[in-house]
Formats: C-alpha cells, sequence, structure tokens
C-alpha cells in the first residue's frame, strides 16, 4: 500500500527598518533591510505541506530580517558603525573559509582511511598495507590552514572608516546611504 506524499515549496520576504545612532557625530538615521528565504515541507496531506512550508520561510526570513545587519554610513558624517565594519569584514573572502575547511577536511580524510584499511589486515595475509605519505596529509593540511590564515589577513585589513574623515561615503557610488532621523514605529515592524 502506497500513500501519497506532497511536497512544498514556499517563498517569503521581509522588510522593515533599521534605526542606528551614529558612533561618532551621535545623529540618528535608519535603512531598509530586505531578506527572503524559502520553506520546504512534506506531508501526507497537500494542505498540510503547503501550511509547513510557508510558517517555515516565515520564520526564517523573521530571524534573518531581525539578525540582519547591512553596511550603511551614517548620513550626516559618513562614519560606519562597529556593528557594520563586524558585518563588512564576516563577509570578506567567504569562498578562503571554504576551501580551508575542505582542505583540512581532505587531509583528516586521508589519515582516517590509510587508519582505517590498516585495521582489516590480518596477519598472513598476502597483499601489503597502503604505505600513507606524510606529505600528502601535511600539505592538504597546511593548504587549509593558509587558505584560513589568509582569510584572517584579509578580514582584519577591512577597515571602512580608515582614512576618516578623509574618505567621503557620499561620493563611494556601492554606498548605500543611511536616511536621517529615527523610522517611525510603523516603519519598524516587519513587512
Amino acid at each position: 500500500m502506497s500513500m501519497v506524499h506532497w511536497e512544498a515549496t514556499a517563498r517569503h520576504a521581509a522588510m522593515r527598518f533599521q534605526n542606528v545612532r551614529c558612533e561618532r557625530c551621535q545623529q540618528h538615521y535608519h535603512y531598509p533591510i530586505f531578506r527572503e528565504a524559502v520553506g520546504r515541507h512534506a506531508s501526507t496531506f497537500e494542505d498540510a505541506a503547503t501550511a509547513g512550508a510557508a510558517s517555515l520561510a516565515e520564520a526564517r526570513v523573521i530571524g534573518a530580517v531581525d539578525r540582519a545587519v547591512e553596511i550603511v554610513p551614517c548620513p550626516g558624517c559618513g562614519w560606519v558603525q562597529g556593528d557594520m565594519v563586524a558585518e563588512q569584514r564576516r563577509r570578506t573572502a567567504r569562498p578562503l573559509l571554504w576551501l580551508g575547511v575542505v582542505l583540512a577536511a581532505g587531509a583528516a580524510l586521508v589519515v582516517l582511511c590509510w587508519w582505517a584499511q590498516r585495521l582489516f589486515i590480518v596477519e598472513g595475509e598476502t597483499g601489503e598495507a597502503w604505505r600513507l605519505n606524510p606529505i600528502i596529509p601535511a600539505a592538504l593540511a597546511a593548504a587549509g590552514v593558509a587558505m584560513l590564515a589568509l582569510r584572517l589577513m584579509l578580514q582584519k585589513r577591512v577597515d571602512p572608516n580608515r582614512g576618516y574623515p578623509a574618505t567621503d561615503a557620499h561620493s563611494r557610488p556601492d554606498t548605500v546611504m543611511g536616511i536621517p532621523g529615527k523610522a517611525s514605529a510603523q516603519m519598524l515592524e516587519r513587512h
């Protein structure tokens, strides 16, 4: 007997404004935060699958928009706030993080495979155990550590406030500027 199985996918988007008080000039400003999330749910009932996917997508987007920080300089003085600098550093060179982890995991996997095959060799069996050249896992691990170290070095160099006030945030084409003043209570709600 086979049961019908329903799978549903839902997307949910949310937006809210974030109020900020500049660390440098003490002026208030705000900026919009947009996020989108996907939810997938399976159930034996179509309505349950659809509702589950929608509620999962909504929960994910609410969490994402509540935790979100964007890099938006003060519209008054151009200063980038500390939490925004930390976010910009976190976003810097992400592929190096993944590459470093994969290389280090590859080194561990090579050593684990070598160790595991040695467990299954019975004395007196013909055939020789696979010999591990220690250069292979050492090189993989060293490359992984080098990628992680390079990422840390690049992150430490990230400082959008370097040269302040000589740098003008208003003149940077890639900069989203904040809106002077506080956002209203209605604007602070998620939509």
